[in-house]
C-alpha cells in the first residue's frame, strides 16, 4: 500500500578549487537512501522516478501539488514496471518504496517553511524537477533548508540563474557538508563532461567541438518549465572559443557528422557558460553547436531567440509553438550530445557521443548519474559546496551509469 505522508560511483573529482571533507558513517541512519523528486508527476520527474525504481533500491518520495496525479502515475509506472517481475513478493516490495506527499512547494517557501522541512526530513537527496523560481528569495530559502538539513540537492534547470543564486551559499554549503548541483541535464550539463572525460585519451587536448541534437520522433511536450527555456535563450549567446578568446563564430551554421545516427546535419552555435568553467590549459578552441530540427522547427527557434532579446511578451507562445514544430521533424530520430576532439600535436582524433531516442529520458539519467556520485561520496570523500554537475561528476563513473540505464555510447577514433 503506497504511504501518502512522506551503483554508484566512487568519490568525486572538481576542477578549480576543491573542498574535500570526510563524513563518518552515521550507524544510526537507515543504509538505504532516500530520494525526494520534487515535480514527480511532470515530464522529467515520472521519467526519473522510473528510472530509479527499475535501477536502484532507493526509498523514494514523491512530491507534487495533487495527490490523485501522484497516485495516477505511481499506478501507471508500478504497472509498467511489475510486468517484468513475477515474484508478488518482490512486487510488494518495489511498492513499499514509494511514498506521496501532497504539497505546494512554492508556497511552502513563501511562509510555510515547516511543511516542506518535514517532508524533507532523514532523505539524502533532493531531485528538483520543477521549473526555476521566479522569486530569487525562494531559491535561496531552498538552498537555505537543503544545508540545514544536511540534504544534498540536485536540478536539471537550464536557466544559470538558480546556479548563480545558490552560489551566494557556498560557503555554507562547505561548512554543512552539503552539496548542491545545478544543469544537470542533457544540456546544459552532457557538453562539457563529455569534453572532460576526452582527456582520458586525448591528454593534450587542443581542439573541441560540442553537437547537441534533440529530434524526439512524435516532439518535445509543452511543460510548465517554458519560461525556463525562455529565460536560457535570454542569456545565452552563440560565441565559440578560437585561439584562447571568446568570439562572436562568423559563420551562421557548420555541417557535422553525428555518429550515433550515422548523418550530417546543419548544426548553429549556442554559448553555454559551462564551457567556459572547463580547466583544460591546452584547450584553446572550441565551440557548442545545436543541430538543425527542420525548417518550421528551425524558423521558431530563431523566432523565440530574438524575441527574447528584443520582444519578450512574445517567448512564451513562442517557446510553446516550439513544442508542436518538433512534432514536424522528420528522420533521424532521437537525442544526442557528440564531441569531436583533435590533438593538433600527434593529429589524433576522437568523437565521443551519448544518444537516446528520449530526450526527458537522456536528462533524467544524466540526474541519477550524479545523484549516485553523490550518495556513494556520502561513504567517504566529500566536496561540498554549489557545483556545476559537469564540473562536479567523474566522467568515466558517469557514463558507466548512463550505459548500464540503456544510454548508447559511441567511441570512434580516427
Amino acid at each position: 500500500m503506497l504511504n501518502n505522508n512522506t551503483t554508484h560511483s566512487n568519490s568525486n573529482t572538481s576542477q578549480g578549487e576543491t573542498h574535500i571533507t570526510y563524513m563518518e558513517t552515521n550507524t544510526h541512519e537507515s543504509s538505504i537512501p532516500k530520494i525526494c523528486i520534487l515535480g514527480a508527476s511532470g515530464f522529467t520527474g515520472k521519467v526519473v522516478v522510473e528510472i530509479l525504481l527499475g535501477y536502484s533500491n532507493f526509498q523514494l518520495t514523491l512530491v507534487g501539488r495533487s495527490v490523485s496525479k501522484l497516485e495516477q502515475v505511481t499506478e501507471e509506472l508500478l504497472r509498467k514496471h511489475n510486468h517484468k517481475i513475477r515474484d508478488d513478493i518482490n512486487k510488494q516490495n518495489v511498492r513499499d518504496r514509494i511514498s506521496l506527499k501532497e504539497l505546494d512547494v512554492e508556497r511552502c517557501l513563501t511562509g510555510y517553511h515547516d511543511k516542506l522541512e518535514e517532508a524533507l526530513k532523514n532523505h539524502t537527496v533532493l531531485i528538483n524537477t520543477i521549473p526555476p523560481f521566479r522569486e530569487k528569495e525562494k531559491t535561496l530559502a531552498l538552498g537555505r533548508m537543503m544545508i540545514k538539513l544536511g540534504i544534498d540537492y540536485i536540478d536539471p534547470h537550464m536557466n544559470p540563474a538558480t546556479l548563480s543564486i545558490f552560489k551566494e551559499l557556498h560557503s555554507e554549503a562547505v561548512k554543512s557538508n552539503t552539496t548542491i548541483i545545478s544543469q544537470s541535464g542533457m544540456y546544459p550539463g552532457l557538453e562539457a563532461l563529455l569534453t572532460r572525460h576526452t582527456q582520458k585519451y586525448i591528454p593534450h587536448l587542443t581542439h573541441a567541438n560540442v553537437v547537441i541534437m534533440t529530434r524526439e520522433e512524435g516532439g518535445l511536450g509543452i511543460t510548465s518549465g517554458v519560461a525556463d527555456v525562455a529565460d536560457f535563450m535570454k542569456v545565452t549567446g552563440s560565441k565559440i572559443m578560437k585561439d584562447g578568446k571568446w568570439q562572436e563564430d562568423n559563420s551562421f551554421s557548420k555541417k557535422f557528422h553525428l555518429v550515433t545516427v550515422d548523418t550530417t546535419l546543419n548544426c548553429y552555435p549556442l554559448e553555454l557558460e559551462e564551457m567556459k568553467q572547463l580547466n583544460i590549459p591546452t584547450l584553446k578552441n572550441m565551440g557548442v553547436y545545436v543541430s538543425e530540427m527542420g525548417l518550421f522547427a528551425d524558423s521558431v527557434m530563431l523566432a523565440l531567440q530574438l524575441s527574447t532579446k528584443y520582444l519578450s511578451c512574445l517567448a512564451d507562445p513562442l517557446t510553446n509553438l516550439l513544442a508542436y514544430a518538433t512534432s514536424k521533424i522528420r528522420e533521424p530520430f532521437g537525442s544526442a550530445v557528440q564531441v569531436e576532439t583533435t590533438d593538433c600535436v600527434s593529429g589524433e582524433k576522437i568523437t565521443l557521443s551519448l544518444y537516446h531516442e528520449k530526450t526527458y529520458y537522456l536528462t533524467a539519467v544524466s540526474m541519477i548519474a550524479v545523484v549516485e556520485q553523490l550518495i556513494e561520496s556520502r561513504n567517504g570523500v566529500r566536496n561540498p559546496g554549489v557545483h556545476y554537475a559537469s564540473i562536479y561528476a567523474d566522467p568515466t563513473l558517469f557514463i558507466e551509469s548512463c550505459k548500464n540505464k540503456g544510454v548508447r555510447y559511441d567511441h570512434v577514433s580516427k
